[in-house]
């Protein structure tokens, strides 16, 4: 005999699993929801993101320079017999050693040749801008004279800011406590000179004393470390001259949790080493002991490491495919990539709840 309460029965069975699919599904896209803008929330440029500390100090207990190569970080000592090291920048392990000038000041990445440019460092006695020539497993292999600054800073001058900016093959450096940084061609022809950020006339620039520290390239930017203020700033190459220190971009502070005194000194670009999880950033190094250099996030696609133009973030490191994170797929689609999902998973959810309505009153 035929249930007249059979077909409600079944109507009602295949609305309990459709709703339940529905919540399943609902839930997934609450989730990728909250992650992104979570993770929007929480990344900002300047955000502090990782401080490593070196397992070897300087011998003299200073040491401002830092270079990122694609994998490794390399970070100098001044006034030291063993004066430039190549580290993993995650866990501070030093991997090699050099002996070279016996004072290193700021170094520099250049990634189209794969060299290291290194400034004067107090006890070389010398206003040479060297070039060290590494091969392909980042072993230092030569190190040849660039170009000589003598008489322009002194000799001998600590220097605590070098950038190499592949864009136009040129040079920015300065030593430590001025307020000029000076840019030059890799042959020593000099393109311009001009004020740094904090050049002791501008109120807003937490300096004490009104002087430049470390600078690095980012892409279309100039970042530029404070002496002694523990801040970064970030101006627009394109707005610089020679009486104008160039438009802000955007300003940090190097201060953070447990390590509030932080010096900024040398700074290097990386877009490599937190890039599973959509992060480029700056790392600064630190002069004192313990030897130490902190990353800060910056803007997503803003620079390339060794002074190269910005450009996609690499999809292996070191032979080894990066994971993806769902939560970075938000952050870089922004909004896009959202919607994207949003309308992915709608569409899922409306098949597979047609699946089963269908599946259901067939049995």
């Amino acid at each position: 005999m035929h249930n007249p309460y059979e077909h409600n029965s079944v109507l009602n069975d295949n609305m309990r699993h459709t709703i339940s699919l529905l919540s399943v599904l609902s839930a997934l896209l609450s989730m990728s929801v909250v992650g992104f803008l979570g993770q929007s929330a929480l990344a900002a440029p300047g955000d502090f993101v990782k401080q490593t500390k070196f397992d070897t100090n300087c011998a003299s207990d200073i040491g401002v320079g830092v270079a990122f190569d694609g994998a490794n970080l390399w970070f100098s000592c001044e006034a030291s017999f063993t004066d430039l090291y190549r580290a993993n920048p995650l866990t501070g392990v030093t991997t090699a050693s050099y002996s070279i000038f016996q004072g290193i000041g700021a170094i520099a990445y250049d990634g189209v040749n794969n060299v290291i440019y290194t400034s004067p460092g107090n006890g070389n006695n010398t206003s040479t801008i060297n070039k060290i020539q590494l091969d392909a497993a980042k072993n230092v292999v030569s190190v040849t004279p660039l170009f000589n600054a003598t008489g322009l800073f002194g000799d001998g001058f600590l220097w605590d800011g070098l950038a190499f900016d592949a864009q136009d093959n040129t040079i920015y450096g300065g030593p430590d406590g001025k307020i000029t940084i000076h840019q030059w061609f890799l042959n020593g022809t000099l393109v311009k000179e001009f004020p740094g950020r904090c050049n002791g006339a501008d109120v807003t620039c937490p300096t004490p004393n009104g002087s430049s520290s470390g600078v690095a390239i980012g892409g279309a930017n100039l970042y530029e470390g404070t002496n002694g203020a523990s801040h970064v700033w970030v101006v627009k190459k394109s707005t610089i001259n020679a009486t104008f220190a160039g438009d802000d971009f955007f300003n940090f502070t190097t201060n953070q949790p447990g390590d509030v005194n932080f010096r900024d000194e040398g700074l290097t670009c990386d877009p490599v080493t937190f890039a599973a999880n959509g992060t480029e950033v700056m790392w600064s190094k630190e002069a004192f002991t313990p030897n130490r250099a902190s990353a800060f996030e910056i803007p997503p696609g803003s620079c390339g490491f060794g002074g190269l133009p910005p450009g996609p973030p690499p999809s292996v490191v070191g032979g080894e495919i990066l994971p993806m994170d769902v939560t970075a797929l938000f952050v870089a689609g922004a909004f896009g990539n959202f919607t994207w999902m949003v309308s992915a998973i709608g569409a899922s959810a409306a098949a597979l709840a047609i699946g089963v309505l269908r599946s259901r009153r067939h049995k």
